[in-house]
Formats: C-alpha cells, structure tokens, sequence
C-alpha cells in the first residue's frame, strides 16, 4: 500500500498545474506578483516552506476563501501543495478564491516537532495580513483538507481547546468559519494505516493527545463536514464516524458523507464528489 500510495500521488502531482513551489524569501505576511495576475504567492513566514499560492475568480469580488492543507503522510516525500492545485483550480472557476498552502513536515531538513503546527496556526492567523489587498470575504473563509491535511485542518478548528500551558496556546487563534475534511484524520494514537503512522512520533515530538490529535480535543462548535469513500483503504470511514461521535458527546453536530470511490476520489477536480464538496461549500454562509 505505501507504494501504490506514492505512485498515485506522484502520478497526480504530475497534472497538478504550479504548486506553491519554493517563493521567495522574505518577511512574513507579503505577497510577490507572479504570473498571471490572477495569482500570487503569499508568505506566511521566512522559509520556502511557509508559503501558498492564491488565486482569484474573474471579477471584482470580494470572493469567498478556500485554505486548502495538502494531505501526504506529514512526509515530504509522499505529496506537497501541488497535489491540491487541480482542485483548488477548479474551486477558483467555481467563484472561490483559493489559497493552498504549503508547510514544514517531518521529512524537511531541520525539522523539528512542533513546526507543522505551528505553520499551520501561523498561516491561519495571518490570513487577515497576508490577503489584506485580496479581494476576498474572510467572513466566509473554510479551510479544506485532505488525509493528514485533513488532520491539521481538523486541529486548526480544535485550537481553542489547547491547554493554557502548550507551546502551541494562542489565546486568540483566528478560525476558519467551517472545516471540510476530506478522508481527514482525526486521531493519532489509533491511526496506524501503512507506513503513515509512523511519521506521527515525529510529527508531534512530546506533545500530548490534547494538543495535537483532534480526536481528544474540541472543535469549538466550528461546523464540521467530513467526507469519506466506500473504497477508501488508507482512511477509512471509522475515523470520520468516530470523530463525529466524539463530538457529539460535546455537543457538537458533525456530518459525515460517505461516497462511492477511494481516498483520491476525494481530490479530484471534477465529478460527484467535487460537485458534492462544491455544493456543501456554496451553502456555507459568512459569519456576522
């Protein structure tokens, strides 16, 4: 399974269009011009990591907003932002603006526990300075993510839930308005699917379950859609089931929708389940 995974992902990045690749340097919350003038580069930080491509419908706006966190084992090695870029295109022509990010793992040079984290915490607090000449609507801002993209967007949500005393604590974090995870992860103490499981040591070094595994923390009553397929033997749809039940015993109400396919079914940029996940996006509305 670990290779007909990374064939797959290969196979897919291939037809993904232009990624995040590596932007320039810079300080954080900046944006350089690339071509076309629909897209840009934005920076979240000063590694060639902390970074993503945003991109806008035809039109004035302000456009609704699409974070997108690419999935891939935490592991560099298996998938980057690129493998998303067909989807996120197809969401732009759709009338979404979308932002995919790229961010530090567990396979990167120098890496550290708890740097995914704290990317992803980073990206989503800056959105307001980062997107600030964009013309989007951050009231309806929803981050997507698929397998351990999915992991992370589910942790972005539960982050008010992180104890006081973790080095991951904000007590202000900005949230998305919804969380729509596909084949998302939402436990790492039972996740133990192929190799992907072990890169959860590193990913999240010393910290506990109520820091980084959103499975023991909260979604602070942030609507949750997780998405699964029948087909799908690299999450499979327990996950989903368990998680929604977990959060029902807080009080929180999360849907699960299971379809025909497997676990890349869930990315692709046209079909049932795109037009699905589309249909489930274009009902959110904007926050106050």
């Amino acid at each position: 399974m670990p290779y007909f995974y990374l064939v797959l992902v290969l196979l897919l990045s291939g037809c993904g269009g232009g990624g995040g690749g590596d932007a320039p340097s810079g300080a954080a919350a900046t944006t350089t011009i690339i071509s076309p003038a629909s897209s840009e580069i934005v920076r979240y930080g000063p590694e060639s990591e902390q970074s993503g491509l945003f991109k806008k419908p035809e039109g004035n706006g302000p456009f609704p907003l699409a974070v997108i966190l690419h999935g891939g084992c935490w592991n560099r090695f298996i998938a980057s932002a690129s493998i998303m870029q067909p989807m996120a295109d197809a969401l732009t022509r759709a009338g979404w603006a979308t932002l995919n990010l790229e961010y530090r793992v567990s396979s990167d040079p120098l890496y550290a526990a708890p740097m995914t984290f704290q990317d992803v915490a980073n990206a989503m607090d800056a959105l307001p300075v980062m997107l600030a000449k964009m013309p989007v609507n951050l009231k309806r801002t929803v981050l997507i993510g698929h397998s351990a993209g999915g992991h992370l967007a589910l942790w972005a949500a539960a982050r008010p839930s992180i104890p006081t005393t973790s080095v991951l604590y904000n007590p202000k974090p900005n949230l998305p308005q919804a969380v729509i995870g596909l084949a998302a992860i939402p436990d790492l103490v039972t996740y133990r699917v192929s190799s992907c499981g072990s890169h959860i040591p590193m990913l999240r070094g010393n910290l506990s379950d109520a820091e980084v595994s959103p499975q023991a923390m909260s979604s602070a009553g942030v609507p949750i859609y997780l998405f699964s397929t029948t087909g799908d033997e690299i999450v499979s749809r327990q996950y989903a089931e368990a998680y929604q039940q977990r959060e029902a015993s807080l009080g929180h109400t999360v849907s699960v929708t299971t379809m025909s396919g497997n676990h890349f079914t869930l990315i692709q940029s046209s079909g049932e389940v795109f037009d699905a996940v589309l249909k489930q996006l274009n009902a959110l509305p904007a926050t106050p």
